[in-house]
């Protein structure tokens, strides 16, 4: 995953946790100016990556964020994303 930075603007790069069967959850985390913080609000026992989106894409409106872009070739993603 990556993020670019457009004429200044100020980003910030969320990565999700991945679960594994014998560890749970990891933290979710976010670089924002080159530091790193886990984001609680964010932690998720989802295994499935195409549903952890969705939470990422409604914390993403809460923090009033003004673009959303997922590229998938996956007709799941496309079906959640319509749902929201």
């Amino acid at each position: 995953m990556f993020a670019s930075k457009a004429a200044g603007a100020p980003f910030t790069l969320v990565l999700s946790g991945y679960v594994t069967d014998s560890d749970g959850a990891a933290d979710c985390v976010a670089i924002e100016n080159g530091v790193l913080s886990v984001r609680p609000e964010l932690h998720s026992s989802i295994e499935e990556a195409d549903c952890r989106l969705i939470p990422h894409v409604h914390n993403a409106v809460q923090c009033q964020s003004k673009r959303v872009l997922i590229l998938s070739n996956n007709t799941d993603v496309v079906l959640y994303t319509l749902a929201i």
